[in-house]
């Protein structure tokens, strides 16, 4: 008895223990399309042109030679437009991609405490400024001003 290429395919993934989709999401393939592949079922596919490509893709990926096989599956010239039922709407594959957590990046201050901190940056400064600027021209007007003054105190 002759083994077909499907058969071959799905003898294959479970020699390396991978499942449907694993192998769906590895190859980006749907995973019913592996089934077909698998059960040599290529009515799904719109054309030959993708079953043949999809068998390529997919025995390429588990290191299976189907070259000899390829030849036997024959690729049409045309396409009609009954024949685009793969691009419809199908029922989502059964992977589902785990959602990307995003880590911590550094610490993260309250709400408060950077309210707090802008709020001596924005008024304290200023205010320190201007003190450490009119504190100095007071001095230097005390100081000029006992020069002139001859009642000052010494």
């Amino acid at each position: 008895m002759v083994e077909t290429v499907g058969r071959r395919l799905q003898k294959a993934r479970q020699a390396k223990s991978l499942s449907v989709d694993e192998v769906a999401a590895a190859t980006k393939i749907r995973p019913e399309r592996i089934v077909d592949l698998e059960g040599d079922d290529l009515s799904h596919f719109p054309s030959l042109v993708y079953a043949r490509s999809f068998l390529v893709k997919y025995a390429k990926y588990l290191g299976v030679d189907i070259q000899d096989d390829l030849e036997h599956v024959q690729v049409g010239s045309t396409v009609g437009l009954g024949e685009y039922h793969y691009l419809r709407a199908t029922p989502p594959p059964k992977y589902q991609p785990e959602p990307r957590r995003r880590e911590p990046s550094g610490l993260k201050f309250p709400t408060v405490l950077l309210a707090i901190l802008a709020l001596i940056i924005l008024i304290g400064v200023p205010v320190i400024a201007f003190l450490a600027i009119n504190l100095s021209r007071r001095r230097s007007f005390r100081g000029s001003n006992r020069d002139r003054d001859p009642f000052a105190r010494c």
